[in-house]
């Protein structure tokens, strides 16, 4: 029986893309359903580039047949979306007929828009949707050398976005993208980077770590205190100076882990009335951003998001050779002379930047400043424009 399991899944399968293929046939003939641009990020989530696409399509085109792929089971998300155009349940039948039918897929992550392996099929049913356009928004500006995951041999995207002039310079040469195929937008997000306030809160948002996120371990938890990055970042937390600072000068910090970080949140505590210890469920990431005035970090992409609204940014990289051993290798991006901000390896060195931030008010250094102005060559409100505007103009 256990052998003739995936046989019975490969049959199932194929019956159910049968049966989607029928249902598209007839959906076909409603107005509604023709030229669609199907939008995603995660599939559960609505607060990173795909959100703000689809919300300048809703706004800014409502000619266009749009939709937005989320779970129903993120109330918040969901009603966010909802109030700006129609949302339909991630991973459902019409999930499918509209992947089959859509003009454009517009996606945030790779691997997730897709209900099917997208390489096989459009290799088997191809020729059903032959003139589809697969966008990939990205999640984050990508800086290290991913060309191993992101690398046209190993994607079927039409359209790479690029949010920084090093970043299209660096993927346009080395991925293997034809010309054309890569674009210097700017993040969709970045549009909504232009007004917000600031609170006296410092934002700590440390990157994940492949190995830990996918370990094995029965007992992950009991695993991940044993380790370096729960260790440090503990350390810090519980730092009795860090916390008179933040005491004497009324800010506060919120440590808030990535997402794949997200599962061993509970493993940390603190005691210390001005520190906070955030996840998912509480906080939403773009809010944090736009409100914080410094960000400390180590690797994570969501200092470009930082430096872009000309704020400081410090980085604790206790682990730097492991690092890019063990998770990414080292791309075009040079922390030491391209970074945003300094970069420590010891707990001391962060409480005293810290301590010297506050004394200055939070402004960011000039050297650094000059650094930010110099990577983002477009600074406008024009991103989201100009990514529709590459996308119509595909072949």
């Amino acid at each position: 029986m256990r052998k003739r399991l995936p046989l019975i899944q490969k049959v199932n399968k194929a019956a159910l893309l049968g049966l989607c293929l029928v249902a598209s046939f007839f959906y076909r003939f409603n107005s509604k359903y023709r030229n669609i641009w199907l939008v995603c990020e995660r599939g559960y989530e609505a607060g990173d580039n795909g959100y703000s696409f689809f919300k300048y399509l809703c706004q800014n085109h409502p000619e266009i047949h749009a939709f937005y792929l989320m779970d129903y089971s993120n109330q918040q998300d969901f009603n966010k979306v909802n109030s700006i155009g129609e949302v339909i349940q991630y991973g459902s039948f019409k999930h499918k007929i509209l992947f089959i039918l859509a003009k454009y897929l517009v996606t945030a992550h790779r691997g997730t828009i897709e209900p099917w392996n997208y390489q096989q099929y459009k290799r088997f049913c191809g020729f059903l949707s032959k003139n589809q356009k697969y966008i990939f928004l990205q999640h984050g500006i990508t800086k290290d050398d991913v060309s191993n995951v992101l690398g046209r041999k190993q994607t079927s995207f039409d359209l790479f976005i690029t949010g920084a002039k090093p970043e299209f310079d660096y993927i346009s040469s080395t991925f293997g993208y034809h010309n054309g195929e890569v674009v210097y937008t700017g993040f969709a997000r970045f549009d909504d980077l232009h007004s917000f306030k600031i609170k006296k809160q410092i934002l700590f948002m440390p990157t994940w770590r492949k190995k830990l996120a996918w370990s094995n371990i029965s007992d992950r938890a009991e695993m991940f205190k044993n380790t370096d990055y729960f260790r440090y970042y503990q350390s810090l937390l519980s730092n009795e100076e860090l916390i008179r600072v933040l005491n004497q000068s009324g800010y506060q910090l919120v440590f808030y882990p990535h997402h794949e970080m997200q599962q061993f949140v509970d493993c940390f505590s603190t005691n210390a009335e001005h520190i906070l210890i955030g996840n998912k469920e509480r906080f939403d990431v773009q809010t944090l951003l736009k409100e914080s005035s410094v960000l400390i970090t180590d690797y994570s992409s969501v200092f470009f998001d930082f430096g872009y609204m000309g704020k400081p940014v410090v980085y604790y990289q206790f682990d730097s050779v492991d690092f890019f051993q063990t998770h990414y290798k080292r791309g075009y991006f040079s922390y030491q002379s391209d970074g945003f901000g300094p970069v420590f390896s010891e707990e001391q060195e962060i409480i005293d930047y810290i301590k010297f931030l506050v004394n200055s008010n939070f402004q960011i250094e000039d050297k650094y400043r000059q650094r930010i102005e110099r990577f983002f060559t477009l600074k406008d409100q024009n991103n989201c424009e100009r990514i529709f505007q590459s996308i119509i103009q595909l072949k």
